[in-house]
């Protein structure tokens, strides 16, 4: 059975150092999500600015790694590039722009950069559909509904836009599993989307939800 760490909500992290996730499993889950390797990531930080190779990549990557970076700006860069919650890389989004704002009356995880890097991941995806490439990215889109169902359990399921999000990939991997020929699957992730459509009572939703 998984201990109970106060990160689990996020994904099956080991313990890493001062109470905080294996910050390697941390970036590679995320690079995961985000269909990134370590050459690709690589690269993006480096125009960023941070001039990093990819066998150092590696091994940030890598579930050995407990704590780097330790700088706070690669950290910061890391999390912006892979929207990597800034909790889990001992950052604060408070008083951060770049991270995004915490309302502590919602007392949510989830900050308004990260929702738009996820939409932005969703639209990427989309475009891969319309382009009859989506297949080479299924994996992954599978994963992001599980993550965004997670985070929306997390949430009690009062965070309207992660609901939104959840019902639109849920949307996307119905239509992937299906031109898998992967019906059960399809149903499935059909029968989410039109659900949660429906709990957040958004007629645009249900319609799109219904047509699919």
């Amino acid at each position: 059975m998984q201990p109970e760490y106060w990160w689990n909500i996020y994904g099956p992290f080991e313990p890493g150092a001062e109470n905080a996730p294996c910050m390697g499993q941390v970036i590679s889950h995320y690079a995961k999500l985000n269909g990134m390797k370590a050459k690709e990531i690589a690269r993006r930080l480096t125009e960023l600015g941070w001039k990093v190779g990819e066998r150092r990549m590696e091994q940030i990557l890598s579930n050995n790694n407990n704590d780097e970076p330790e700088q706070v700006s690669r950290r910061r860069m890391l999390a912006r590039l892979l929207a990597i919650p800034p909790i889990l890389l001992g950052l604060s989004a408070v008083g951060d722009p770049s991270l995004g704002t915490t309302d502590s009356k919602m007392q949510s995880s989830i900050d308004k950069a990260a929702l738009l890097r996820y939409e932005s991941t969703l639209e990427t995806y989309w475009d891969n559909f319309y382009s009859s490439s989506i297949q080479k990215h299924k994996d992954n889109i599978f994963q992001w509904c599980q993550h965004l169902q997670q985070v929306a359990e997390h949430e009690h399921r009062n965070h309207t836009e992660i609901l939104t999000l959840l019902c639109r990939f849920d949307q996307l991997a119905a239509i992937t599993a299906r031109d898998q020929f992967d019906y059960p699957k399809a149903l499935y992730y059909h029968e989410e989307s039109v659900n949660l459509a429906w709990e957040i009572k958004n007629a645009e939703l249900i319609a799109a939800s219904l047509v699919r």
